[in-house]
């Protein structure tokens, strides 16, 4: 209940301008369950999820419905990349040109 009112305030506070709703992590990415229970309700804002690509999601995918104004995502996480570029950066170890979006 209380992601679901957080995702709904956001959603007022952008002015229904959503790029997509992501789930990610091991709850987001794994659990149908609690991405059917964030979107339920929030059909009239244009979160509308389809239950079998739901339920069926692997890996990166879109889970909306045909009908949803906006997109729902689920991505997996790399979370030793992302430490690992961060600690790169950090040192000052990582050149230049190299970004997640070159190595992802």
């Amino acid at each position: 209940h209380r992601v679901r009112k957080y995702v709904g305030a956001f959603l007022v506070a952008l002015g229904g301008q959503l790029d997509a709703l992501v789930f990610t992590a091991g709850i987001g990415e794994n659990s149908a369950t609690v991405r059917q229970l964030v979107c339920s309700g929030l059909d009239g804002m244009g979160l509308v999820l389809d239950e079998e690509k739901n339920k069926s999601a692997r890996g990166l995918t879109y889970v909306q419905s045909q009908g949803s104004r906006l997109k729902i995502m689920v991505v997996p996480t790399n979370e030793e990349l992302s430490i690992t570029l961060q600690s790169a950066s950090l040192t000052g170890m990582m050149p230049e040109k190299l970004t997640m979006t070159k190595i992802a």
